[in-house]
């Protein structure tokens, strides 16, 4: 959230006493469709794993870590979804980046990197130790 330009400045308009940070995590195109089309899921707990990407496979293949469950793939887990998704999301969320970066709040992050890089970035930023 904000997915378009109409709910930004909707945004804008409850938040102008508040500093705004708007975080941009960049990700590879490649990098999204791995993780997207990778995905599988515990449907008991809700963990969610990834087939392709080891550091995120369960340590048993196609079984839950935490219940020991066999897990699934959703159905909307393939490429045709991810690629309508992808497609929104270009036309409608993207044009976003450039709306914060005009108004001096926008930080990029790098969104390739494991989720503790990306947590210590969000860190920083707002400890006041990145410039944006």
């Amino acid at each position: 959230f904000p997915r378009d330009l109409y709910q930004a400045q909707l945004l804008d308009k409850i938040l102008k006493k508040i500093k705004l940070y708007v975080f941009y995590i960049d990700v590879d195109f490649n990098v999204v469709m791995k993780r997207f089309t990778g995905r599988i899921s515990c449907p008991n707990c809700g963990m969610v794993y990834n087939r392709l990407i080891d550091e995120l496979k369960p340590k048993v293949e196609n079984t839950c870590d935490e219940c020991g469950s066999s897990l699934v793939v959703r159905d909307d887990d393939n490429e045709e979804t991810f690629t309508k998704r992808y497609e929104i999301y270009s036309n409608e969320t993207e044009p976003l980046v450039g709306y914060y970066e005009e108004k001096g709040v926008l930080y990029r992050l790098n969104g390739n990197l494991d989720e503790k890089k990306i947590h210590e970035q969000i860190v920083c930023v707002l400890e006041g130790e990145s410039n944006g």
